[in-house]
Formats: structure tokens, C-alpha cells, sequence
């Protein structure tokens, strides 16, 4: 009889002893479960919601369309593309189409030597597209500092320094102009070393020949 509970103790030993390894094992084992799986995706519902938590955040992104507009006189013009003059000298061809807006023009179209008001969009490729074309009446072309006021929307290519430079690209080209603190009205930023690289931004910028001096400068994100 001794010798029967004896075994029965040294059997119910073991199998305390092997329930403790068993547990022991499992709460030292790495859980691998790191969301509920989505029918049909083989994607874990915390990674399916942060790719789409990164989806939505591309897509809601706000966005920005760049353009020049400003007064000149034609250079060139054919069916395709005109070449207008800009107020510093530089000269911007665009391409024409049914799209581009045309006011005011003699016949439907400006001549060489015309003084237009022209606005143009930047294409993908950097290359421009007239987006209006309109003829200048005698009354404004009297107002000598609108004539030479050209209005920038573009992208800053690096922060503004402690030199106020903005430097920016508009389609294929680029330009450089100084912030006055004086007489530049600084919208939308703090100051102007507030403004970083690759920053939206419009500006008003009136030229005296080729100097450019800028009267305003604001934030030039698409609303």
C-alpha cells in the first residue's frame, strides 16, 4: 500500500513539474500576432491601416499650380506658340491652344509689337502654356508700375537665409529676389527665414529694368 501512494506521489510530481515547463515556455515565447487579417488583402489590419492612413495623406495633399502673369509686348507669334517680352528683358514662349483665354484683341489674335497682358501655366515638363491673352486699353497702360509688376507663382528651390534671397523656379525657369523688411509685405510666414526649400509661393515683383524688387510675398499652396 506504501509502496502504491509512494508512486502515485513521485507520478503527480512529474506532471506538476512538466505543467510548469509548459507554462514557462509560453510566457517567454515572442507573440507573432500583430493584427487580425484582412479577408482577401493576406495584410494584417494594423498594416492595412496605416498604407491607407499614407494613401489618404497623398491624396488629401494640398497641391500647386505655376503660372506668370505679367504685361509685354510680342516678340513672335504663329499657330502654335507666341513669345511675349517680360518687363526685366527675359522673353517666355508658351504654346497656344483652344484653352488659352483671348480678350480684347484685334481679330481674335495679338500682333507682333502688341502690348498684351499675358498669364501662363507651367506644363510638367517645365516648358509653359498661355493661359490668357488679353489686350492692354490706353488707360492702363498709363499706370507705369503695374506695366512693370510681374505676378510669380512657383516653388522655392532652397530656404531664405539670412540674405533675404528668395530664390524660386517657375516651369524651366529660375529667379532670385530680395525681401526688403522694409517694404516687402510678408504674408503667411512668420519672417522671411521662415520660408523653406521647396515652399509654394506667389509673388508680386516689380521690376526698374532688370532689377527685381519684391512688393509681396505669401504662401502659394493651391486652396
Amino acid at each position: 500500500m506504501k509502496q502504491l501512494l509512494s508512486g502515485q506521489a513521485h507520478l503527480l510530481k512529474a506532471c506538476l513539474a512538466s505543467l510548469c515547463c509548459v507554462a514557462l515556455f509560453t510566457a517567454c515565447s515572442p507573440s507573432t500576432t500583430v493584427g487580425s487579417q484582412q479577408p482577401g488583402t493576406g495584410q494584417n489590419s494594423t498594416s492595412a491601416n496605416i498604407t491607407t492612413n499614407r494613401q489618404v495623406a497623398q491624396v488629401s495633399g494640398s497641391s500647386t499650380t505655376s503660372s506668370i502673369e505679367f504685361y509685354g509686348k510680342v516678340q513672335s507669334i504663329d499657330a502654335n506658340n507666341i513669345t511675349v517680352h517680360m518687363p526685366n528683358g527675359d522673353a517666355i514662349t508658351a504654346a497656344l491652344s483652344t484653352l488659352t483665354k483671348r480678350e480684347d484683341l484685334n481679330a481674335g489674335e495679338p500682333t507682333v509689337g502688341q502690348l498684351i497682358e499675358m498669364k501662363v501655366i507651367a506644363n510638367p515638363d517645365g516648358t509653359f502654356l498661355a493661359k490668357k491673352l488679353e489686350g492692354v486699353k490706353p488707360e492702363r497702360q498709363s499706370n507705369q508700375a503695374r506695366m512693370a509688376t510681374v505676378d510669380f507663382k512657383g516653388t522655392t528651390t532652397s530656404a531664405v537665409g539670412a540674405d533675404n534671397v528668395v530664390h524660386f523656379k517657375v516651369g524651366n525657369k529660375s529667379y532670385s529676389f530680395t525681401i526688403n523688411p522694409a517694404t516687402t509685405w510678408v504674408k503667411d510666414f512668420l519672417n522671411p527665414q521662415a520660408i523653406g526649400a521647396n515652399q509654394p509661393v506667389e509673388l508680386e515683383v516689380q521690376f526698374d529694368g532688370s532689377n527685381g524688387t519684391i512688393i509681396e510675398i505669401e504662401n502659394g499652396i493651391d486652396d
